[in-house]
């Protein structure tokens, strides 16, 4: 049990020390009361109201003897719980030198084991260390031993590896060259290869130019043989098409039918510019004149009588009807100059279309070579 504390000690001391108080008080009111008689100077009210605390003290007496009592069972159960105090401060010291006493014997022991373990560790380092120089002395003869297995393997197997050296270079050698040779054989083939594969496709190429091109002059052609404009069929032609097609890029060509309905005016305009004056002529000069340029004689081609310049322009007439646009061309181109003058509009379409066909002609040739 906890100790009682100083203030708890002068809580339980106090009421017993107000009892002596009261009894040592009332002892020497007895005291004076029993003298005698009070004395002359002392007045009956005073004597009254000691009486009356001595009255009132009377039960602090009997609660002091109460008090009294209760102190002695307290300081016998204090003496009690003292003694139980000393006999468990006896048993825990008892403990404690029992449990000194074992710490002390464990340190004892652990010493003990200390020393022990340091004597077995001096000595596993001693045997650590004899291993060591073992080992090492071991060591040493085998590598000793090691390096002249190792010198004799190498005297012995040197010839054998300069021979092998030899013969793999050898076989490299070899084999270098015939990797070259087969690279060099494989090079030819894939050249001649390249070459006809770029053969091929330039015949390829050269074939899709000449197909473009003869579909574009084919174009050129239909439409050159309508009549229509070149414009559009010229624009499938590589390059730039030539000057005597692309004069009707925008401008309507030729034919030989309009050739033919328009050689007809052309040709009286011809026969115009060539008919002999007749002022100054008698009446029968100018006669038979008329009547030359009215009838005309042939032998074969050769004009034997009349108007010679009727007789081309009929040939050419003929010519034209056949289909034959060059020789009709050719016979207009051989009429005196005056004549050939009146005809020279019908002139220059000929031309123009045989101009035109003679480039298609080229183009076709050329797309064909």
């Amino acid at each position: 049990p906890a100790q009682p504390t100083t203030r708890q000690r002068l809580e339980h001391w106090a009421l017993p020390v107000a009892c002596l108080a009261g009894v040592l008080a009332l002892a020497a009111l007895g005291v004076v009361l029993s003298r005698g008689p009070a004395a002359p100077g002392v007045p009956p009210g005073r004597v009254e109201a000691l009486e009356q605390r001595l009255a009132q003290l009377q039960p602090l007496a009997d609660r002091q003897a109460a008090s009294e009592a209760a102190l002695a069972e307290m300081r016998q159960g204090l003496q009690a719980q003292q003694a139980a105090l000393q006999a468990q401060q006896s048993a825990a010291q008892a403990q404690q030198a029992e449990a000194g006493q074992a710490l002390q014997a464990l340190r004892t022991q652990i010493e003990g084991q200390r020393s022990d373990r340091e004597a077995l560790a001096r000595a596993a380092d001693a045997r650590i260390a004899e291993a060591e120089s073992a080992l090492s002395q071991r060591i040493t003869g085998a590598e000793a031993q090691l390096a002249q297995r190792v010198a004799a393997a190498e005297a012995a197997l040197n010839p054998r590896f300069a021979a092998v050296e030899g013969a793999m270079q050898q076989r490299i050698a070899a084999a270098e060259d015939a990797a070259r040779q087969r690279m060099a054989e494989r090079d030819r083939q894939l050249d001649a290869r390249f070459t006809v594969v770029e053969q091929r496709e330039s015949r390829l190429t050269a074939a899709e130019r000449r197909l473009s091109q003869l579909v574009a002059t084919t174009a050129t052609a239909t439409a050159l043989e309508a009549g229509k404009p070149l414009g559009q069929a010229l624009s499938g032609l590589p390059g730039e098409a030539p000057a005597a097609l692309s004069r009707y890029a925008a401008a309507v060509p030729p034919t030989e039918a309009s050739l033919r309905l328009s050689f007809e005016e052309a040709a009286r305009a011809a026969r115009a510019k060539a008919e002999p004056a007749t002022e100054g002529q008698g009446l029968l000069e100018a006669a038979a004149t008329r009547l030359g340029n009215l009838v005309t004689v042939r032998r074969g081609e050769t004009v034997v009588w009349g108007d010679g310049i009727s007789g081309e322009l009929e040939t050419a007439r003929r010519a034209l009807d056949a289909g034959d646009l060059v020789a009709a061309v050719q016979r207009v181109e051989g009429l005196p100059e005056p004549v050939r003058a009146a005809m020279a509009p019908w002139l220059d379409q000929a031309k123009g279309l045989i101009a035109a066909r003679g480039a298609l002609d080229a183009l076709r040739s050329g797309g064909q070579g």
